[in-house]
């Protein structure tokens, strides 16, 4: 059973962050909260009122702000205000499902929070390899979930699925481990194996939003300690499995591109601060393409080659 603290609220970790929450989320692992602690959390979500004077756009998820501290993201199945890397705020649609709502905040929201946060937020999936973090990116449909669970499935932990949060120490970038869960389709998690498990709502798997074989599934639990960030790979399909680096340029570039920040970056300071974290990645770990097959006899080969890689 979920622990809450004293005002109700659900107790959560995620990203590193003790979360308190008006919503309950089974992706995320509870948290035992002690009774000096009730009152303390890192980010609060709860439901309420998200006032919006402009037009819902008809073409899609959109986001607006006035400040970089305050985002008010317009999705289908509700509005939220991400306040200070603190606060985010829940206006659900009046047809909109539970399971839309949690899934809108634990991935927009919660991208947005830790942008505010300072943080680099990829649209990636992360795995460790001996104590390492790898981030895999690239267009939606690329394969970073499936590559990520091949990883899980031959003993590696999956520290993001779908995000890849990457934010900056002296030591040079970290990546902070979000929750485990991988989204899958059917086919993937029945070839891939390895004790994945689909995470259940109310004691029933559901399907994502996207597609009705396709589901969080869960994988072995990640603690909370950042792990530093040793390559980005961006996912391209081809006849072998090699690896190609990328020169500096078009590596900031493919990290501008794979920001979930991207829509913001219209303004000139949100564009300035979008380069300069892209170009301290790149400053401090390779960022390469990653060409393989689109088969999935062909995993344990990137497996393999990406331990060698890591391992040299």
């Amino acid at each position: 059973m979920t622990r809450t603290d004293s005002r109700g609220r659900f107790r959560y970790r995620a990203f590193g962050l003790d979360v308190a929450s008006t919503l309950t989320f089974p992706e995320l692992p509870e948290t035992v909260v002690t009774e000096s602690a009730e009152g303390d959390a890192d980010v609060f979500v709860r439901i309420g009122t998200v006032p919006f004077d402009g037009e819902t756009p008809d073409d899609g998820p959109a986001v607006t702000f006035e400040t970089p501290e305050e985002f008010i993201l317009l999705y289908d199945a509700c509005r939220i205000a991400v306040s200070q890397g603190r606060e985010i705020v829940v206006d659900p649609a009046p047809d909109a499902t539970e399971r839309d709502v949690r899934w809108t905040v634990l991935g927009p929201a919660f991208n947005f929070l830790l942008h505010q946060r300072g943080h680099l937020v990829l649209h990636g999936s992360v795995v460790a390899v001996d104590g390492r973090a790898i981030a895999f990116v690239g267009e939606s449909g690329a394969g970073k979930s499936t590559t990520a669970g091949a990883f899980a499935a031959a003993g590696h932990r999956a520290l993001g699925d779908d995000v890849a949060a990457i934010r900056f120490t002296d030591d040079g970038p970290v990546v902070q481990p979000g929750f485990a869960s991988i989204k899958l389709h059917d086919d993937a998690a029945a070839t891939l194996g390895g004790g994945l498990v689909p995470v259940t709502d109310g004691g029933e798997d559901t399907p994502t939003a996207s597609s009705p074989d396709e589901r969080f599934y869960r994988t072995a639990d990640v603690d909370s300690d950042p792990v530093p960030l040793a390559a980005v790979y961006r996912l391209v399909d081809g006849d072998d499995v090699t690896v190609t680096p990328l020169p500096s340029v078009a590596a900031v570039a493919e990290l501008g591109r794979n920001a979930y920040t991207v829509g913001t970056q219209q303004r000139r300071d949100e564009a300035i601060l979008a380069v300069d974290r892209c170009l301290s990645v790149v400053e401090s770990v390779p960022v390469a393409t990653l060409t393989r097959p689109r088969r999935f006899d062909a995993l344990p080969d990137v497996v393999s080659r990406i331990e060698q890689v890591v391992g040299s």
